[in-house]
């Protein structure tokens, strides 16, 4: 029987897919964030809860995201050529996995969209200020 075969990728190459996994689902939330924002039209408490959302996103990424994605980093060089896909563990993607759940049971709790607003752009400006890492390390890896 063959092993299966699976698409090999440089470090390089694994720190720009995962710098662009997360600005990807970065964009995806922002989008989907900003969308139940504005359900009503935009209002001061629209903008207000944009600017939370803010900031809420950056203490994230500063005390959680920043420290993943630390780890991600590291555990990329450290194994040199590996799975393109590699570049989270399986226990990352099964966390991934378990957060699109969540996001799709909020949906269905029919939550105000303004609190589902909130969590979403919160996360989405974790994810783009901490793929900073991916994108910084990749950027090293050029030399």
């Amino acid at each position: 029987m063959n092993p299966l075969n699976k698409p090999v990728a440089s470090v390089s190459t694994r720190l720009l897919l995962a710098a662009l996994f997360w600005d990807t689902a970065a964009a995806i939330l922002a989008a989907k964030g900003i969308s139940a924002l504005l359900d009503p039209p935009l209002s001061s408490t629209t903008l207000f809860l944009a600017l939370l959302s803010g900031i809420l996103g950056l203490i994230k990424a500063r005390f959680v995201l920043n420290r993943t994605a630390q780890k991600a980093a590291f555990r990329i060089q450290t194994k040199k050529d590996g799975c393109a896909f590699g570049f989270f563990s399986l226990k990352s993607w099964g966390l991934i996995l378990a957060m699109m759940a969540m996001g799709r049971l909020l949906r269905m709790l029919h939550m105000p969209m303004k609190v589902i607003g909130v969590i979403y752009l919160t996360i989405a400006v974790a994810l783009a200020v901490a793929s900073r890492v991916f994108w910084q390390k990749y950027m090293d890896s050029w030399g």
